[in-house]
């Protein structure tokens, strides 16, 4: 599946570009809410936090900012790529948003069977749903967009989409001496 456009109003190119900085706005909000985290953590004063979990839940803190990290140097290089129109800058992202297409449905399915597990009103399961069913299909469209932009751009340079049947390329002989 290939969109042609994103939000149909505006090029591949554009929307990569805005899918971009929308990726590194989030992350930087998310990795200030982390930061926020890790500091509670610090004034806990519970021995037994102490000594169980804190460097659990600390190494949890820290593994989810690299992430973020990791995510802020992929969305650059997303936005880089879309600017000076190259496909190996914008193929990280693409493997980005597929990875986090799989974790969201493994995360929905996770939280769906533990709310499941509780006696909860009906409207929050309905709510919860629905909230997680949003999630899931902009993560699949941020996706289909980065895809569309990379298959784009492949064409582009070689003349041939990666799944195509007839590639119009010479294969690789090695070098004539």
């Amino acid at each position: 599946m290939q969109v042609k456009t994103f939000c149909g109003c505006c090029s591949l190119q554009i929307g990569s570009i805005i899918i971009g900085i929308a990726t590194i706005l989030c992350t930087i909000f998310v990795f200030i809410l982390e930061a926020i985290g890790i500091d509670h953590i610090e004034n806990i004063e519970s021995p037994e936090f102490k000594m169980s979990t804190y460097f659990i839940v600390k190494a949890i803190y820290v593994g989810v900012m690299s992430y973020l990290v990791i995510c802020m140097i992929i969305s650059i290089q997303l936005i880089i790529g879309s600017i000076k129109r190259k496909a190996s800058y914008v193929f990280p992202f693409v493997c980005l948003a597929y990875s986090n297409v799989i974790m969201q449905l493994a995360i929905s399915i996770g939280i769906m069977v533990f709310t499941f597990g509780y006696p909860l009103p009906a409207i929050m399961t309905y709510v919860n749903f629905l909230i997680l069913s949003l999630l899931m299909g902009a993560y699949v469209y941020i996706w289909l967009v980065a895809y569309s932009f990379y298959k784009e751009l492949m064409l582009e340079k070689y003349g041939y989409s990666p799944n195509q049947e007839n590639k119009n390329y010479e294969p690789y002989k090695g070098y004539n001496v």
